[in-house]
């Protein structure tokens, strides 16, 4: 298949995915049509809001993010678990630049796990000393892939959820291959300031993957995927990280505020984790963001 085509049907897949979602959610309450008699204001203040009702959804975490191709990108190692930083045989001695990392060599331990590097790669620099305690996730090692690399950031609302599980990813380079995997990286470049976007993840370019430096493309990142799930639209839902509200209708039409749990989200849909049972009734409308 032509690299255009192949990129076309990933896009197209991804769409289809996100309309199939649309289009298999529930439809909202209608207001039921005219009765031909004028609704005094009593009646036109108490109707009942327009709700969906909860259900149950498989959900996968799933975002689209821009990037552009950088030659050899640099990235970090990080710690496995919390403990003491010993360094292997392959650093004692090294320089920065001198040391070529195969995939799977390990590089340092922390306690009795050791830590492997994903992708064949340079050394760039130790961050840490020799026998220094750190806790799990801390960057340790920055190293340099021995490649390609395409850069992106991570929105900020789905950071979180998003790095806290198995991240896996494809890419497409724009008007180039399209479809082809690639490993995830945690980029060594500042975090974003305030009020930008949310941390730089790195896709490494397989080197049976032809690409140029400086070509833009897409990542389609996915973390963790739920089953059953009771749902809801996102429009529907105040927050976007770990808690959030609705409004729930009850079966009198009155309705309340009430704080519920969130969990995974494909972007148009996010799990409910607690507050609200199957077939509750919540509506379209969220009420005022959670503070």
């Amino acid at each position: 298949m032509r690299p255009k085509a192949r990129k076309s049907l990933v896009l197209l897949l991804c769409a289809g995915a996100v309309a199939a979602v649309a289009i298999g959610w529930p439809a909202v309450q209608e207001p039921r049509p005219d009765s031909g008699h004028v609704a005094d204001l009593d009646t036109a203040d108490t109707a009942e809001p327009e709700s969906v009702a909860v259900s149950r959804r498989d959900i996968k975490a799933v975002v689209a993010v821009e990037g552009s191709v950088a030659a050899g990108p640099t990235y970090r190692i990080t710690a496995p678990k919390t403990g003491t930083v010993h360094y292997g045989s392959v650093l004692a001695g090294s320089h920065a630049g001198t040391v070529n990392l195969g995939k799977g060599e390990q590089p340092f331990r922390v306690g009795d796990e050791a830590a492997k590097v994903p992708v064949e790669s340079i050394l760039k620099k130790t961050l840490v000393p020799d026998g220094a305690r750190v806790h799990k996730g801390v960057p340790v090692v920055e190293v340099a892939y021995a490649g390609f690399g395409l850069r992106g950031r991570l929105p900020k609302a789905s950071a979180y959820r998003l790095l806290s599980g198995d991240m896996s990813a494809t890419a497409a380079i724009t008007d180039g291959p399209a479809g082809f995997d690639c490993t995830l990286l945690v980029a060594s470049k500042a975090p974003a300031e305030p009020g930008e976007e949310g941390p730089e993840i790195l896709c490494a370019i397989p080197d049976d993957v032809r690409v140029y430096n400086g070509l833009s493309g897409l990542i389609i990142v996915a973390s963790g995927q739920v089953d059953e799930a009771l749902a809801l639209p996102t429009s529907a839902v105040s927050g976007s990280a770990v808690t959030g509200e609705v409004t729930v209708v009850n079966d009198d039409g009155s309705t309340e505020v009430r704080k519920v749990g969130l969990g995974v989200t494909d972007g148009a849909i996010v799990e409910i984790t607690h507050g609200l049972s199957k077939s509750d009734r919540v509506a379209v409308t969220p009420p005022r963001p959670v503070r």
